[in-house]
């Protein structure tokens, strides 16, 4: 009972200035933002987040990312890096990309071998099979 009262409370205090911060108008006719000094600047930036999405623009970018394998620490994994600062940039925010050293193990060699048939089944054959990474 005492959390569903505190709850109640911290919701109707919230609703309650949320409320009175939004009717009033600031001089330049601009709707004040509860928690912003520039609610101006605070809404321009909202309008342009909110055009952004863009669904054939997500799908030039998940090609131009997935192009490649980019393992941790590969010259791909640079490029994908330095493609998105990029983005970032012209997006207008400060970006930089900062290096870090660690230990990885790289395969040298990754093969798989079919080892039998096992049967048919429903949807075909089914194969045993073994996946060596050294």
């Amino acid at each position: 009972m005492k959390k569903f009262a505190l709850v109640a409370g911290v919701s109707l205090f919230f609703t309650s200035i949320g409320g009175t911060s939004q009717s009033t108008s600031s001089p330049n006719g601009v709707n004040p933002l509860f928690g912003f000094r520039n609610s101006a600047e605070e809404n321009a930036v909202e309008s342009r987040f909110l055009a952004v999405p863009d669904s054939k623009l997500a799908e030039a970018h998940l090609r131009t990312l997935t192009q490649a394998p980019h393992m941790a620490g590969t010259p791909e994994d640079k490029a994908t890096a330095e493609y998105v600062a990029q983005k970032f940039r012209e997006a207008g925010l400060e970006t930089e990309i900062v290096e870090y050293k660690v230990w990885m193990n790289y395969p040298s060699e990754i093969s798989v071998d079919v080892t039998a048939l096992s049967g048919r089944s429903a949807s075909g054959y089914a194969l045993q099979w073994h996946v060596s990474v050294r």
